[in-house]
């Protein structure tokens, strides 16, 4: 049927957005920390993918674990895997390619956090490494665990000075994970913003004279319960979650939507997605 796919016995159309229209959506996906993701949470914004204009995906950093290369090692965790570095490289390869097949005409954004470069940071420290390891989309494409790494675009910004926007919203990984960090993130960057890192979700917003409100959001995060282990029990303020952003083009206003998962599932437009 012209205007239509069919993906796990689902049809949905793929003219969500009218021709010509300035309407972009946008799906922010944080912390995911493969190979360790909550599925559920991820079916359930898969099939929201179905439904809403989707013009790009930006994944807020911490999109691979690579436990034992950082300081943080969860002997526990990691011996979930045999190959854990590998087993994140092949989860997230899969995942960007489900991507391209559900929004086939999206445009992928990588944010990188402090997770991501991991590789590169080990290869800074033994230089015989440099090159072949310190670059997980090139590790992607050349082991074939990715058929889809075009569509990626990568955002280093390890220089304070860099940022990447749509509209009128700044992305980052973030820098703040207080309890304040939604209100630290404005202030630090005069702007609307939108971040990762901290594991939860807020909003702050705030309104200078003369000019048009800005916010900062955090968005939650996407681990599974077993990749939490590490907090041993502790009070926490995480929130599984993820965003999805309307914006016009031409204007760059936007409306954000924080969407938090609970048990599996969310809510919207009258319907449940998820388990």
């Amino acid at each position: 049927m012209p205007g239509s796919s069919t993906i796990k016995g689902r049809t949905r159309s793929t003219d969500r957005c009218a021709p010509g229209s300035s309407i972009g959506g946008v799906i922010q996906w944080a912390d995911e920390h493969f190979p360790y993701i909550d599925t559920d949470a991820h079916d359930a914004v898969y099939r929201f993918s179905l439904d809403v204009p989707v013009t790009e995906h930006v994944l807020i950093g911490d999109c691979l674990n690579l436990g034992g290369i950082g300081s943080h090692v969860i002997d526990d965790l990691i011996a979930q895997y045999e190959e854990p570095v590998e087993a994140g490289l092949r989860s997230l390869g899969k995942h960007i390619d489900r991507l391209v097949k559900l929004t086939p005409d999206a445009t992928i954004h990588w944010i990188w956090g402090n997770h991501d470069n991991r590789l590169q940071r080990f290869a800074r420290k033994h230089p015989a490494w440099r090159g072949i390891i310190d670059n997980p989309l090139q590790l992607l494409k050349g082991f074939d665990f990715c058929q889809n790494t075009d569509k990626v675009r990568i955002h280093q910004m390890d220089d304070p000075e860099e940022s990447f926007s749509i509209g009128h919203m700044a992305f980052n990984h973030g820098h703040y994970t207080g309890k304040h960090c939604a209100c630290q993130h404005v202030e630090a960057y005069g702007s609307s913003v939108t971040f990762g890192h901290s594991h939860t979700q807020q909003m702050f917003t705030t309104v200078k004279k003369g000019s048009i409100p800005i916010a900062g959001y955090t968005i939650g995060h996407m681990m599974s319960k077993e990749g939490r282990r590490y907090l041993n029990g502790r009070p926490h303020r995480w929130v599984t979650g993820f965003a999805y952003m309307e914006y016009d083009r031409k204007t760059g206003l936007f409306t954000q939507h924080l969407i938090p998962i609970v048990d599996g599932g969310f809510f919207w437009n009258g319907r449940r997605y998820g388990r």
